[in-house]
């Protein structure tokens, strides 16, 4: 939808002034049609850094942001200048393949629905690994043994398979494993299980 911009002197409504001019009466418009949208774009991608850097967001994902919100900005203005030159020639296409307009609509419509989600989404579940990276970065990782103190396999009446865990020392502290990812084979038996072990 276009946002429209009023001649304050005539009232004249169009959606661009190309140059900054009325084209019915000729007077300068107001301050808030002289304003590039490059420096509304810039205003955009400072307030946008300053709420991202407040809240500790990724420098990526910060950049970013900025440089999306400065493009749009400027680009629409940019856009807006232009779009009085090709208002007729739209206005022939229109009428000569409206089916084809309509559709190209209702795709344009159905990729910004189908954005919007998968951005969100993608921006949350970055968020959620940034996090979990930074809870994690610095901390040394080193490979440590368990030694099992003792073997248990229970046998299920039901039929279901049996289970075998251990109980075991890591560092000094009481812990609990499962040991059938790490057995070659399902023990019949505590025997066997013991001698896997």
């Amino acid at each position: 939808m276009a946002i429209f911009q009023k001649c304050a002197a005539c009232g004249f409504e169009a959606d661009s002034f190309p140059e900054l001019t009325c084209p019915r009466c000729g007077k300068k418009l107001g301050l808030s049609a002289r304003i590039s949208p490059w420096l509304i774009g810039l205003v955009q991608a400072v307030l946008a850094v300053g709420f991202m850097l407040a809240f500790h967001f990724p420098l990526l994902m910060t950049v970013l942001f900025a440089l999306v919100a400065f493009l749009a900005a400027g680009f629409s203005g940019r856009r807006r200048r232009s779009l009085a030159a090709r208002r007729d020639r739209v206005r022939q296409i229109t009428t000569r393949r409206p089916v084809s307009v309509l559709l190209l609509n209702v795709a344009i419509v159905l990729c910004c629905v189908a954005f919007v989600p998968v951005f969100m989404f993608g921006v949350l579940i970055f968020m959620g690994s940034w996090s979990d990276w930074r809870d994690i970065r610095g901390q040394s990782y080193h490979a440590t043994s368990f030694e099992v103190t003792r073997a248990y396999l229970e046998q299920p009446a039901s039929g279901d398979p049996p289970s075998a865990s251990a109980s075991g020392m890591v560092e000094g502290r009481k812990e609990w494993m499962s040991l059938l990812p790490y057995l070659k084979r399902t023990p019949r038996g505590q025997e066997e299980l013991d001698a896997l072990v």
